[in-house]
């Protein structure tokens, strides 16, 4: 197993050595140029952290240092380019975008649109790709598509399916060369990122929290129990993939 951890532009050479060093392995970035916030605005990201500059790489060249960074300590980083879409009108920047990105020696690229993974080969891009999780891998022939189409090297699971579906359908693509990401996020959103279309733009309350309270939110997410299972899942990680199993 290994650990990724995504960067953004508050994250500096010592903060990133302190993460390798804690045993992290891969890190993420997204990276949105002050010509494309000022062109489009920040609500319109390149990726799905349009929460603000903040969540971002908006100077290329602290990118560039992150990467050298990370790549000092013999990790990896790929660049998020997650939307679902980007439309006709934002595909000259995008091109632009990446053009700049490829001069920087990252590993890869997350990506969630078929059709940006399209393009991206189409430009010459011939890097690694990620499914992300938007790209809605639900069964073995969406992620065989991906992978006969694009060379695809690893696949975020969806981040509602339960471990037993985890399981299914890592098997059932089993004879393919491929790595499977499951992502840990602490602010328990209740929809799938796959089928969310909700501007995340900071403006106000988005979509997803405008008609439901933080109690209401909180409330039955998990089991009175779930520290015994988390131990429970821990002590004995075979018994977590067994028929029935919570």
């Amino acid at each position: 197993m290994q650990l990724t951890v995504g960067l953004d532009r508050s994250d500096k050479p010592a903060g990133i050595d302190e993460f390798m060093a804690l045993g992290v392995d891969e890190f993420f970035a997204g990276f949105v140029p002050g010509e494309w916030s000022e062109r489009f605005g920040w609500e319109v990201g390149l990726n799905r952290r349009t929460f603000g500059g903040g969540c971002q790489f908006t100077d290329i060249d602290e990118l560039r240092e992150a990467i050298q960074t990370v790549h000092a300590g013999g990790k990896r980083i790929l660049i998020t380019l997650n939307g679902h879409d980007y439309g006709h009108e934002r595909l000259p920047m995008v091109r632009e975008v990446v053009q700049a990105l490829e001069g920087l020696g990252h590993d890869g690229y997350v990506v969630a649109d078929p059709a940006l993974m399209g393009y991206l080969r189409e430009w010459g891009v011939d890097s690694l790709f990620h499914l992300s999780t938007g790209g809605g891998a639900f069964n073995s022939e969406t992620i065989r598509f991906y992978h006969e189409r694009f060379g695809l090297r690893r696949v975020v699971i969806p981040r509602k399916m339960t471990l037993r579906e985890m399981r299914i359908l890592m098997e059932r693509v089993a004879d393919l060369d491929l790595e499977f990401e499951v992502m840990v996020i602490g602010y328990r959103c209740h929809f799938n990122d796959e089928f969310c279309f909700s501007l995340h733009c900071g403006t106000g309350n988005n979509l997803c929290t405008e008609h439901v309270s933080t109690p209401k939110q909180l409330r039955g997410r998990f089991p009175g129990d779930w520290k015994d299972i988390i131990e429970e899942a821990i002590d004995y990680p075979a018994e977590q993939f067994s028929e029935g199993s919570r």
